[in-house]
């Protein structure tokens, strides 16, 4: 955060989500830095960490609070970037969390790699690829 608020003007930032996951107990610390809120898919059902700070590089000093979350045994930690909710339709719709999280229910119970898979392929399919921004999905299954 100090790194970016020193060396960049004060219209640029960044966004961060930060974790760090324990696969053995499902123990999960993290932090958001004004990034997208990720998904949890447990049951075929998905909801959001809806924990943030401010994003990266405004304030020279900030005291970023981490969380801590447990993910269960079959559960999916799914983080984006802003490019696949903001994919633009050429009739200027933008795909959004309400889409991204359908897709991401409907496929739940697939692996990581396909479910990264099926976002990427909805996300080219509805948006016009001038509109596309970067297209980032970390998906972590954890087995049961």
């Amino acid at each position: 955060n100090q790194l970016l608020y020193r060396n960049t003007s004060a219209s640029e930032f960044a966004t961060l989500f930060y974790a760090v996951v324990d696969l053995e107990t499902g123990h999960m610390r993290y932090a958001n830095a004004g990034h997208d809120f990720p998904f949890v898919v447990k049951s075929a059902r998905a909801e959001q960490l809806e924990h943030s700070d401010i994003v990266l590089g405004c304030v020279e000093e900030f005291d970023y609070q981490a969380r801590d979350f447990a993910l269960a045994p079959d559960a999916t930690l799914v983080v984006y970037t802003d490019g696949v909710t903001d994919s633009e339709s050429s009739g200027g719709e933008y795909f959004g969390t309400t889409r991204l999280r359908s897709v991401i229910e409907r496929n739940s119970s697939a692996s990581a790699s396909e479910i990264c898979q099926r976002v990427i392929d909805e996300v080219r399919s509805f948006g016009s690829q001038e509109g596309q921004d970067d297209l980032t999905l970390l998906v972590l299954k954890r087995c049961a």
